[in-house]
């Protein structure tokens, strides 16, 4: 009877053990053998596991009925590509020794908090974040670099006090129309699918892409969960700003009368303010408009209508708006206002948060304005909301930003992705916390056709990929290894290219220094089995197999960009302008001989191939998204048939990175814009 007790109380602290040694990566709960080693990151980046890490890790993976970890099964369709390290064994030495950095001078500081980090980071905090759903008013020149301080939040995390959060040192660039879009580079790379912590993270904006849209009156929330977030700024400096930003004017679209105001008020900011649809900008986003309108439109903003009654009537209904905003900065205080954002959202303070990270040329000033301009309705505006803001803040005491010393031998500063010599993947910042590098950006960053591929390699670099040459074992050169002492699996490899000319084969067995091939050399390859003799049946069946022969890519050989062209290309920030680089002036034909990679993918279907009864829809729906997958060749159709598998209740298709988001409690009320995305309802069930 003794050893019957003592037995169950073995079992009892064994178990309250375990309980303690959970963890949360995504939506999954994992087992913690050792906090000192490299996180499992497999579960949360796109990368079908092998059988066997499958299997130890199903052993200790805890089961929840209402939201089942679903496995993935390794087939041959979605062969092994995305190369996370998930493990010490399968990490090359010294890829996880980070060098501590300390912080000389002063720091950025929100000494309001101090003593309340637990308090604000508690998991009481968590959940109550787990609940929120922001909703931010973004009224144009007031601070797009509010996204970096929501980016944080979205996807910052504390994992057994081991802090994890995005490099936000983004290029701007986001494609060849939108060269400074910071906002939507910083989205692309960090996916909130990917990399948002909480189960309701999709519905952290109302607008995905930070667009301009007004605000209209308060929806009703009767858990109070709902946070609509504003900046306001003194409107001749917000105007001036806009002028020098290419005139903008968000709302009347690129139309005959924008494109003759900016050809009439080119050198002047005045005749750009005074116009009737720019005056009230700040004032129409409150109500319901957008902040420039046509001329013609009512809901313009003269002089002469802003002495009607009905304009009063209207400024009250926008104080009423501003005294209910959950949340009031002012980019005139933007320190001040991050600093009370923390205070009253929780979550830690980053460094970047004080940047501005999109400075205007500075071209016209204030004074650049005629005395005689004035905007009574935007700066009626401004005045409440300075007014609510002092409110709020001398509730809460005194400032809270402060500029300070750092104590040196207390400060470590995290090591970047620059750095660390990263541009995707997790890694040890240095300081005993993880750097997220994100996902690769695609955006027509070289000249490839849309057949290639891009993952992230071992070494934690994007490169450009051949999904069949991979599957054929051409792509990747096997890692050295101590227990394959004479180099079995490399000579393997360099047997696949038996059948191409050795002049060509010689350079690339020489890159010894890399593991995988480069697009040029591919390129190369595919020329000299093209070219080949006839007798040549070897070459022949190669190219037959692997390429497609045509026209000789002579540009494209003649340019010939290089692994470090590439490379800098992809990079969070390039060294050189991407429209000016060797990758995208080196455009690859259709044309041209070339490898065989995938089919191109002309047009989203309308359909469900199985749900044939459902459409396919623009945007991403609002769901909780447990899974994600890397396609390679795949589609819509794949995508599709993995969310049929795994249970899911809606997919969502991103046709640029070709990853496939598994979602459940999808919401039938509203998407996220997002031009890359499409998803599929497979199920009836839905949260509203």
């Amino acid at each position: 009877m003794l050893f019957f007790r003592a037995a169950l109380m073995l079992l009892a602290v064994g178990f309250a053990l375990n309980i303690l040694s959970l963890k949360y990566v995504g939506t999954e709960i994992l087992m913690v053998e050792d906090i000192t080693k490299p996180l499992d990151y497999s579960l949360r980046y796109p990368k079908p596991v092998t059988m066997a890490r499958q299997g130890e890790r199903s052993q200790d993976r805890a089961k929840d009925k209402q939201s089942p970890v679903m496995e993935q099964i390794p087939r041959q369709k979605y062969p092994e590509r995305w190369n996370f390290p998930v493990s010490a064994e399968d990490t090359p030495p010294g890829e996880f020794l980070a060098q501590k950095k300390i912080l000389n001078g002063k720091q950025h500081a929100c000494t309001c908090l101090q003593g309340e980090i637990e308090k604000l980071n508690s998991s009481a905090a968590y959940k109550r974040r787990n609940d929120l759903n922001f909703r931010w008013l973004h009224i144009p020149k007031t601070g797009t670099s509010l996204i970096i301080t929501l980016w944080l939040y979205a996807t910052s995390v504390n994992i057994k006090n081991i802090p994890q959060y995005i490099d936000t040192a983004v290029d701007a660039y986001f494609r060849l129309t939108c060269k400074h879009c910071y906002d939507f580079a910083l989205m692309e790379r960090y996916p909130l699918e990917l990399f948002g912590h909480r189960m309701n993270i999709q519905r952290i904006f109302a607008s995905l892409h930070t667009s301009h849209e007004p605000l209209g009156s308060l929806p009703v929330d009767s858990k109070n969960t709902t946070q609509q977030l504003a900046f306001f700024r003194e409107p001749r400096a917000r105007v001036v700003s806009a002028f020098d930003y290419q005139m903008h004017s968000y709302g009347i679209g690129n139309n005959e009368e924008y494109r003759s105001m900016k050809k009439r008020c080119a050198k002047n900011v005045t005749c750009y303010a005074a116009r009737p649809g720019q005056l009230g900008c700040m004032l129409r986003m409150l109500t319901g408009n957008t902040c420039s309108v046509p001329s013609f439109s009512p809901a313009t903003m003269g002089l002469s209508r802003q002495g009607k009654p009905e304009f009063q009537s209207l400024l009250q209904r926008a104080k009423a708006i501003i005294e209910k905003l959950a949340f009031i900065g002012l980019t005139e205080e933007w320190n001040e206002s991050i600093c009370r954002f923390h205070k009253q959202y929780g979550g830690t303070v980053h460094q970047e948060e004080f940047q501005n990270i999109r400075k205007g040329s500075k071209k016209t000033t204030v004074a650049d304005l005629s005395p005689s301009y004035r905007d009574p309705a935007d700066e009626a505006v401004y005045g409440y909301a300075v007014e609510e803001f002092r409110k709020r803040t001398s509730s809460l005491g005194k400032n809270c930003y402060e500029y300070i010393e750092q104590d040196q031998n207390k400060s470590c500063v995290s090591l970047t992705c620059k750095e660390l010599g990263k541009q995707c993947g997790e890694w040890p910042d240095g300081c005993g916390g993880i750097r997220i590098c994100g996902i690769c950006s695609l955006k027509k960053r070289d000249g490839l056709p849309s057949t290639w591929r891009f993952q992230c390699s071992l070494e934690g670099e994007c490169i450009r990929t051949c999904p069949p040459w991979e599957t054929a074992g051409l792509w990747h050169r096997p890692r050295p290894s101590i227990q394959d002492k004479f180099q079995s699996k490399d000579q393997q490899w360099k047997a696949n290219f038996n059948a191409i000319p050795s002049n060509v084969t010689v350079e690339i067995f020489s890159k010894s220094t890399k593991l995988h091939l480069f697009p040029a050399d591919a390129v190369r390859v595919c020329v000299s089995a093209c070219a080949a003799n006839e007798s040549n049946v070897a070459s022949e069946s190669f190219a037959s197999q692997h390429c497609i022969c045509g026209r000789n890519p002579t540009k494209f050989l003649k340019i010939s960009p290089t692994e470090a062209d590439y490379q800098d290309m992809y990079n969070l920030q390039p060294s050189q302008a991407v429209e000016k680089s060797k990758p995208i002036l080196a455009k690859l034909q259709p044309e041209d001989t070339q490898p065989r990679c995938c089919p191109t993918l002309s047009t989203i279907p309308q359909k469900g191939s199985i749900a044939t009864n459902r459409l396919w829809r623009k945007g991403i729906p609002l769901a909780d998204f447990f899974q994600t997958y890397y396609l390679g060749c795949g589609g819509p159709i794949e995508c599709e048939e993995l969310g049929h598998e795994n249970g899911a209740s809606v997919v969502s298709y991103d046709k640029d990175h070709h990853f496939c988001f598994l979602g459940r409690n999808h919401r039938r009320r509203g998407t996220l814009d997002h031009e890359t995305r499409h998803y599929l309802v497979l199920s009836s069930f839905s949260l509203d």
